[in-house]
């Protein structure tokens, strides 16, 4: 009969049962961001997500040309390059 430190086979179960909970984490996350997806997606009126997705990245392309343009502008509604001190 083969002899099997008691520890070593706990460490395993540890490590084994440390595993499938952050599996099951993942999967929880994974169903929280699938229904957030399928709640955005109705109110878009769509019952795709792909189209869904094709949507956002669009906003979040336009948001970013939007960013690169204000970047871009020189600043003309801000205060004068020039101070008057008067004594």
């Amino acid at each position: 009969m083969i002899h099997v430190d008691p520890s070593l086979i706990v460490k395993a179960a540890e490590k084994e049962a440390i595993r499938l909970m952050a599996k099951i984490a993942r999967l929880h996350k994974q169903h929280k961001d699938w229904k957030e997806k399928a709640a955005q997606a109705i109110s878009h009126g769509i019952n795709d997500l792909e189209e869904l997705e094709r949507i956002k990245r669009k906003e979040r392309e336009a948001a970013e040309a939007a960013r690169q343009t204000t970047l871009a502008a020189p600043n003309s509604a801000g205060p004068s390059q020039s101070v008057n001190v008067v004594n």
